[in-house]
């Protein structure tokens, strides 16, 4: 607004304030009788001709509508309007409480897929799903990489749990934490069939799911790891005969998924991963494939480790962390 205009508007309100037509600047747009509560404004939403013409110019240039109600964001931006134009020439903002009346068009997502890809050695089948409508947003996109048994191992590798039941089958799971105490929750998730921990409230926590199962030298195992959100320090990260991949190769986070202070080895990045650990009798070979497809490797030296080894995947969060996260799939062999 020009400081002429301004000052002018200024000048009006006060004739208009000391004349007792109106109490405030609030009830520029109410009838002298005051008895249009409805049209009164605070100072705020008050503007000359000019603002509004500037606001409302580029909604006018695309429809020709010379008033509108509606403006180009799909709510009121202006009612180029008053009760008596004589009133310092100024016009009103609509309320922040009013609602836009005209039917609002939303984009709805149209997602088409292509076919899934061969199966990798790594266990990773993919494909792209695209947005045929072009509303440039990802919701209730499907999922665009999941983990398979490759061929060569289809003989070799079997389900170990893939959490469809309707609780954790304890002949296969054992559950415990430390000094910190269990996370929020952990359960298992019938809805997603995935075993499910979260870590709601920022605190101390860990939980142990340990399997029953111990893996031979010559035995692979492969499972999905869905890391959905979280912050501060948390981390997700497995251990070996009560070993843990950071210990063992001698660097900080290695094989782990998560931030701890710095991020984990494997990745700090919401989506899909794919975990294998081929067992060897003196080394365990690691594979991690990222939401964004590129893919961890690292071999551990495990010579001084017990075997048939245990395993334990360990979920933790520090004093100001959280997080979420699934486990799905165990195949085995």
């Amino acid at each position: 607004m020009s400081s002429k205009i301004l000052i002018i508007s200024l000048l009006t309100i006060a004739v208009l304030v000391s004349s007792g037509c109106i109490s405030s600047i609030s009830d520029i747009f109410a009838d002298c009788s005051f008895d249009t509560a409805k049209d009164r404004i605070t100072d705020e939403m008050a503007m000359t001709r000019g603002e509004c013409t500037e606001i409302c110019s580029d909604y006018w240039n695309k429809t020709g509508k010379s008033n509108p109600e509606i403006g180009p964001m799909g709510f009121y931006f202006c009612n180029c309007y008053t009760c008596d134009e004589s009133k310092a020439g100024m016009y009103k903002k609509g309320s922040s409480g009013m609602q836009n009346t005209e039917p609002k068009q939303t984009c709805v997502p149209y997602w088409q897929c292509s076919e899934w890809s061969n199966c990798t050695t790594i266990g990773l089948q993919t494909r792209s799903c695209q947005d045929s409508n072009n509303c440039g947003v990802n919701e209730d996109k499907p999922p665009e990489s999941q983990s398979c048994i490759p061929e060569a191992r289809n003989t070799s590798l079997i389900l170990y749990d893939d959490f469809s039941g309707n609780s954790l089958d304890t002949s296969k799971w054992t559950e415990a934490t430390d000094s910190a105490g269990y996370t929020t929750e952990h359960y298992l998730d019938t809805t997603e069939g995935k075993f499910h921990i979260v870590q709601s409230i920022e605190k101390d926590a860990e939980h142990k799911l340990k399997m029953t199962r111990k893996m031979n030298p010559g035995d692979t195992l492969q499972f999905d790891v869905y890391y959905t959100s979280g912050i501060g320090n948390r981390i997700f990260r497995t251990f070996f005969s009560g070993a843990g991949i950071q210990t063992l190769i001698g660097c900080s986070n290695c094989g782990a998924i998560g931030f701890w202070n710095t991020e984990g080895s494997i990745g700090n990045q919401f989506g899909f991963y794919l975990i294998k650990y081929e067992f060897y009798e003196n080394q365990i070979k690691a594979t991690a494939v990222r939401p964004d497809k590129s893919v961890w490797n690292a071999t551990i030296n495990t010579a001084s480790l017990t075997k048939p080894y245990e395993i334990v995947l360990a979920t933790g969060t520090g004093h100001n962390g959280l997080m979420d996260i699934y486990f799905d799939n165990f195949y085995i062999g």
